[in-house]
């Protein structure tokens, strides 16, 4: 029982472990996201159009790493050509003098985002209305647009000419760099400080999609979860059998008699314990229920109701990385005074049902209202010195202690060597006690002087 508790134990640690540490691999743009608009600098549409394709090829490497690990997103994306056309319009043509929003065109939302209806345009930022300024002097017609957000057919024709045998997630991360590079040439970014930002930040994003990567591949031994699931059911199915109790007859055992030939003799045990075993029952769903549990998220990327929602979670980081990069854009509330504006500390208000927390006390550290000693010699500040600093007991560590490899001291102390310095040779210590009020107060300063002056003629050659 021991042996399967362990195992089992080990093993579903582990496969925990495993899968929060797959889900925080998630690659999320928010931090990115953050970077680019403070870096990339431009309300034109080539500053848009900069900020936009960066956000956008980190987008990219996390779709293209998810489709090699989840299984939602491969169904979703099973070839490149549908991560080119994910979200392209296939409704009717617009009519004529009019045209449709396009891949990386303003207007442009998230794959599988809700139909929009584009107002005419007008030169500079959006109205209140919702128009927004094609870039191109064109009018987008009123009808449903939704733009593709991943990938155009020139990156799609790049992206395959690049012949490697491994996974090419990595592509995007290199269009990125290669491309804030030639932002930072233009003057969109200022400095080499927010160059260097800029790259730190994508090579997090761009190891989050490694880990992630590494996880698929390097899976757990399937030797182990055999190993496990073996002894949880065998030691269960033995223990149905192993744990049932035979009672015997009730008065003592008779005597046996000769057997003649061909007699068999007379069992002198009860029938079978054929009661519940509850413990054993319970021991059953304990473990078996771990067991089960371990094997429900042994894989989070599976089509399961608890696996990972992957789907929205590509949806959710497109919308808000495009918004971040885009509309909200230098386009900041005006800065006002707050309500604590004249006050010397903040208390927000509490509700009814949470006024009562307000009264309780701050926690102040476990030794704010701890009392110390009312001897005033002991807050006497002095010199840290041989002369000035009393040697400190010698202190032992007990037989049982060090077993135990216990790496503090005990507090038991040495009758023998109470007053001595550890490397130093034995000199009787007499013990200070505090002088009485009508004693002799200097008496104990001359016991202390004469104890120092015998342990400087011992320490003399």
């Amino acid at each position: 029982m021991l042996c399967s508790a362990s195992s089992t134990g080990f093993y579903v640690t582990l496969v925990v472990n495993r899968w929060w540490a797959q889900y925080t691999s998630i690659p999320l743009p928010d931090q990115l996201m953050c970077v680019i608009s403070a870096s990339v600098h431009g309300v034109d549409q080539r500053g848009r159009l900069l900020r936009r394709t960066l956000i956008r090829y980190a987008n990219l490497a996390s779709v293209l790493v998810l489709r090699s690990v989840s299984t939602r997103v491969l169904k979703r994306f099973p070839t490149m050509e549908h991560v080119v056309d994910a979200g392209v319009d296939r409704r009717p043509r617009a009519q004529p003098g009019q045209r449709r929003c396009h891949a990386g065109e303003p207007g442009g939302g998230p794959p599988g985002a809700r139909t929009r209806t584009w107002a005419s345009w007008e030169g500079g930022r959006s109205n209140p209305r919702g128009a927004r300024p094609s870039g191109r002097g064109g009018v987008c017609a009123p009808t449903h647009c939704i733009s593709s957000g991943f990938m155009s057919q020139e990156e799609r024709k790049k992206f395959e000419s690049l012949k490697s045998d491994f996974n090419k997630y990595w592509i995007p991360c290199v269009w990125f760099t290669n491309l804030a590079a030639q932002a930072r040439r233009d003057g969109r970014i200022r400095d080499d400080i927010a160059l260097c930002l800029l790259l730190e930040e994508l090579n997090k994003y761009r190891a989050k999609c490694s880990m992630l990567f590494h996880y698929d591949w390097i899976s757990i031994p399937l030797v182990y979860t055999q190993v496990v699931t073996i002894a949880v059911y065998s030691f269960f199915a033995l223990s149905l059998v192993g744990r049932q109790f035979v009672e015997p007859e009730a008065g003592r055992a008779k005597p046996q008699e000769p057997l003649e030939p061909g007699q068999e003799a007379a069992s002198t045990m009860g029938d079978l314990d054929m009661y519940v075993p509850l413990t054993t029952l319970l021991q059953f769903f304990f473990y078996a229920g771990w067991l089960k549990v371990a094997e429900q998220i042994i894989n989070p990327f599976g089509e399961d109701d608890d696996d990972f929602e992957t789907n929205q979670l590509i949806d959710r980081n497109l919308q808000v990385s495009l918004l971040s990069v885009d509309d909200m854009y230098q386009n900041l509330p005006p800065a006002e005074k707050d309500l604590y504006w004249d006050e010397d500390s903040a208390q927000p208000p509490y509700t009814v049902a949470t006024a009562a927390e307000a009264l309780r006390p701050s926690f102040l550290g476990s030794t704010f209202n701890l009392r110390m000693s009312d001897d005033p010699e002991q807050s006497v500040q002095v010199e840290a010195s041989p002369r000035s600093a009393r040697p400190l007991p010698a202190t032992q560590t007990p037989l049982l202690g060090r077993f135990l490899a216990a790496g503090a001291p005990s507090p038991a102390i040495s009758l023998r060597t109470f007053g001595r310095v550890r490397g130093t040779p034995w000199t009787p210590h007499v013990l200070r006690l505090r002088a009485e009020e009508s004693g002799d107060p200097e008496a104990a300063d001359r016991i202390e002087e004469a104890s120092v002056r015998s342990e400087d003629e011992a320490g003399e050659p």
